[in-house]
């Protein structure tokens, strides 16, 4: 059950960093077809787009990769149920992964 928490939360960042990252691809299609129209002719093509977009998709899934290793089930015991489980985030490894993720996405 813990793999699916990970691959849970992995997928929650790539998705979230993958729709900023592509609406930043937008706009920077749309400020070259504004100000730049004749010129950004040859560089705004299907082509262009698709590779643009596979690299921005790579990256992100590999600066999220670490996500896959920090999100840990464990057990949350109460005085009714002891079966629940809930995801944690802690220890100086976990903060320190999660600052890289940020660092990375931050400055692409």
């Amino acid at each position: 059950m813990h793999w699916f928490v990970q691959i849970n939360q992995y997928v929650v960042h790539v998705t979230a960093h993958a729709s900023v990252y592509t609406l930043v691809l937008m706009s920077l299609d749309r400020y070259l077809a504004v100000v730049h129209p004749i010129t950004s002719m040859t560089i705004r093509n299907v082509r262009n787009t698709s590779i643009t977009l596979a690299v921005a998709w790579f990256i992100i899934l590999v600066a999220n990769a670490p996500m896959l290793s920090v999100f840990q089930v464990q057990p949350v015991i109460t005085n009714a149920d002891n079966s629940r489980v809930s995801k944690t985030f802690s220890g100086v490894c976990d903060s320190v992964c999660l600052s890289v993720i940020v660092l990375i996405t931050c400055t692409l």
